[in-house]
């Protein structure tokens, strides 16, 4: 807290400095309007009550036509650049409230398709026009300052708990009347171009923008990736944005408004963007585990962070006004409506972060950096990258040794073992041998074997089955004899967590091998004539009862179950690749194997199974 008040004040007598302040003022006041009514009314309780909907699909119908919106608007402003800057933006506020007041009185699905189309031509103008115009009437100094205040109060405001809870109803009337405000405050200001030039950046060229450009998609889209599941999954959302919460999320946005002005007043903005990503990989997993309030407050300052950045650094771009406006088109288009809006549809319905999602995009992020020429100006970005890696993998380690404690406490050894038999059909079903349990303390081979051996369980099962099969075990396992663990995940607790987190580390390392015992068998023999009762008792829970995906446990899965009943299947070339799936599992995946069937029953389910395409 010493710490943000002394940032607080550096950036008060910063402010101290400043001249034109009624100009400053107008702007600050311009751009906390744009911001806000993208934040409270778009984004908070628009988008929410499309989640809130009892219709599933209702986002992926909806979202699209507020893309459409953006898309249109900002392909006219970039080929067609506006002369007329004040009467664009005041359409635009006008376009913007009426959204507003269709939301206050209608909910039907004609209404949220007409509210999300002119939510984008509206927004779209009026960030791209307003970022790419701050040039022509400000100091570069006063741009960045004008972002970081406007930024910062924007998502304060937003977070105080009474507005960030309000309903829909609410929302869009503190949106209305912010456009009427916002109306006002256009018509009252000077848009005539400072006679002045004040060309404090150094000229970049249009590679330098577009590979930045790049560097805010990934950002973004993780962002509204990751967020879009914390909104919608309350387990998540009661360690971030939960009522009692929200104020202190706004005050660290505000930090990280703060923090973002002194790295772009120092023309830091690699730095920025680097840091941006570092906070991410740091606090993103970490929501809903052990101290996720201070991974959640992490989280707001990066946010608040790349936030205040996207405003100054179109703004910033030292190039007559026409390239200006294209650039900032190009950027808020790629990154800003296509990357959030694909983050968007792209989390909805996710029950959690998808840990391949993510490498994979810190991965593009590092070959963006690559494709740059400037190298040298980019090494602290990569050290951020690999420092983030090793303190994602410490925090996994640090889970999976309380996991490992947790597997002793409830006495999981007194059932399953974590040895393979060598020269048996443990090595087909459960293998590769590993022989490091002298190794461990205390060594956990068990002499009992009632349940599955769970020596390379991570290779055969993934978080969200081990997590729904330790809930209830006899919904996922017909006539399961092993008890509930649901008490592990109740009330807050992190058990349960940390248990998946330790099976999930079990066979991590021998992924190769696993997958060469599975390429290397084939089911021999005639099928058993048990194929629709197997059929029954191990599959239908997620695949449904004629194969089209729709048990009841599909609906609480990360991703879609497979449809049997089509005539082809995806990446299945014969007979033998589907046995292998039926036997095995897909590693990586909830697809389970059925490791203890005999190859004459794993035939039996392989026939039903096609007869389901018929």
């Amino acid at each position: 807290m010493t710490y943000f008040w002394l940032v607080f004040k550096l950036f008060i007598q910063e402010s101290l400095i400043m001249k034109n302040s009624l100009k400053l003022v107008q702007w600050i006041l311009h751009l906390f309007i744009i911001y806000t009514y993208f934040l409270i009314y778009a984004q908070f309780g628009f988008l929410a009550s499309l989640k809130a909907s009892s219709d599933v699909n209702l986002v992926k119908q909806i979202m699209p036509f507020m893309l459409l919106g953006a898309l249109i608007s900002g392909i006219w402003i970039r080929f067609f650049p506006p002369k007329k800057i004040q009467l664009n933006l005041s359409v635009s506020f006008i376009l913007a409230f009426i959204a507003s007041i269709i939301s206050i009185y209608s909910f039907t699905f004609n209404a949220y398709l007409i509210c999300s189309f002119i939510i984008g031509l509206s927004v779209s103008i009026l960030t791209i026009l307003t970022s790419a115009s701050l040039f022509n009437f400000l100091r570069a100094s006063e741009i960045i300052f004008v972002s970081a205040v406007s930024t910062g109060l924007s998502y304060f405001f937003c977070n105080i708990p009474m507005i960030h809870h309000s309903p829909i109803s609410i929302k869009a009337s503190i949106a209305a009347l912010l456009c009427i405000i916002g109306l006002l405050n256009c018509l009252m200001t000077d848009y005539k171009a400072q006679k002045k030039s004040y060309r404090q950046i150094r000229a970049q060229s249009n590679r330098y923008f577009y590979l930045m450009s790049a560097l805010f998609f990934v950002v973004l889209l993780i962002d509204s990736y990751s967020f879009s599941i914390i909104q919608n999954n309350p387990h998540l959302m009661k360690f971030s944005w939960a009522k009692d919460l929200c104020l202190m999320q706004g005050i660290f946005h505000l930090l990280g408004t703060i923090v973002a002005y002194f790295l772009l007043k120092d023309k830091n903005i690699h730095y920025l963007i680097s840091l941006v990503m570092f906070l991410f990989c740091i606090s993103i997993y970490q929501i809903g585990k052990e101290n996720s309030f201070i991974y959640a407050n992490i989280y707001a300052i990066a946010i608040a962070m790349y936030s205040t950045a996207l405003i100054s650094f179109p703004a910033l771009a030292n190039k007559n006004y026409e390239t200006r406006i294209k650039l900032t088109a190009d950027l808020y288009l790629f990154a800003g409506w296509i990357g959030s809006g694909l983050g968007i549809i792209l989390g909805d319905g996710k029950t959690g972060v998808s840990f391949y999602f993510f490498i994979s995009l810190l991965v593009i992020y590092l070959l963006v950096l690559l494709a740059s020429s400037v190298l040298k100006s980019y090494s602290k970005m990569a050290t951020f990258f690999i420092m983030s890696i090793f303190i994602q993998y410490a925090y996994s380690n640090d889970f999976i040794e309380k996991g490992r404690q947790v597997y002793i406490n409830e006495g999981c050894i007194n059932c399953h073992s974590q040895f393979i038999r060598p020269n048996t059909k443990d090595v087909i079903n459960w293998g590769p041998i590993r022989n490091n349990h002298l190794k461990e303390n205390p060594p956990l081979i068990g002499n009992r074997r009632i349940g599955p051996d769970l020596l390379n369980v991570g290779l055969r099962r993934s978080k969200e089955w081990n997590e729904l099969h330790l809930k209830n075990p006899s919904e996922v396992s017909l006539n399961s004899i092993m008890p509930s663990y649901a008490h592990l995940f109740k009330n807050n607790n992190l058990s349960g967590s940390y248990l998946i987190e330790y099976l999930q580390s079990l066979g991590k390392d021998h992924l190769l091998k696993r997958l060469k015992v599975i390429k290397s068998w084939k089911a021999k023999g005639k099928p058993s004539k048990n194929g629709k009762f197997l059929y029954e008792q191990m599959c239908i829970q997620c695949h449904g009862s004629k194969g089209k995906g729709d048990g009841f446990i599909s609906k609480k899965l990360m991703t879609k179950v497979a449809d049997l009943s089509q005539k082809k299947y995806k990446f299945v070339k014969n007979k033998v690749d589907l046995a292998q799936i039926i036997k095995f599992g897909i590693v990586g995946t909830s697809m389970p194997g059925h490791e203890i069937l005999s190859d004459e029953d794993i035939l039996a389910l392989l026939d039903y199974c096609l007869e389901l395409q018929n």
